[in-house]
């Protein structure tokens, strides 16, 4: 059953992402922010402010479209931590299988994240080696999801 606000679904995601002993230690090194703030959202005297959204949308993307909206699109690869409802069909197995979206999340994040440090030491940087790596990481990444949902469509259609 997905929470109701978005506080919940980020408690939920640090639930069922971190660890159980040390969360907000291990979130404060994850994150940069301080594990102070974590436990004041976490035990309900803060609100979560936009950079504890944003620091969760980027170390669990695959989940970031769940935390904003309480909405889920498995086939697309934005899930919440539960997995698939379980139906009792054979698509549940194929919806758990779709795992290429959230790599090319994790590597565009990295891209841009890579993109903003560089700018801010030289706001006149375009493109290094490095970048250079993370677009091909990208495009074999791309490939790869797309590959993927041609497969699992194929797999979905052959299932009806």
């Amino acid at each position: 059953m997905a929470k109701t606000n978005i506080a919940d679904r980020l408690k939920t995601l640090i639930d069922t992402n971190a660890d159980k002993r040390g969360k907000f230690a291990q979130l404060e090194g994850m994150t940069h922010i301080s594990s102070e703030n974590w436990k004041s959202f976490y035990y309900g005297r803060q609100r979560p402010n936009p950079d504890m959204i944003e620091a969760v949308a980027k170390l669990w993307p695959e989940h970031a479209f769940w935390l904003v909206t309480g909405i889920t699109d498995a086939k697309h690869g934005h899930t919440d931590p539960y997995g698939p409802p379980d139906t009792g069909t054979s698509l549940d197995a194929i919806y758990m299988e779709r795992r290429a979206a959230g790599r090319v999340f994790r590597a565009e994040i990295d891209r841009w994240d890579y993109i903003e440090t560089r700018l801010q030491e030289n706001p006149h940087f375009e493109q290094d080696d490095q970048v250079v790596k993370l677009e091909s990481l990208l495009v074999q990444l791309r490939r790869l999801r797309d590959e993927e949902e041609r497969t699992m469509n194929e797999l979905e259609k052959n299932g009806d």
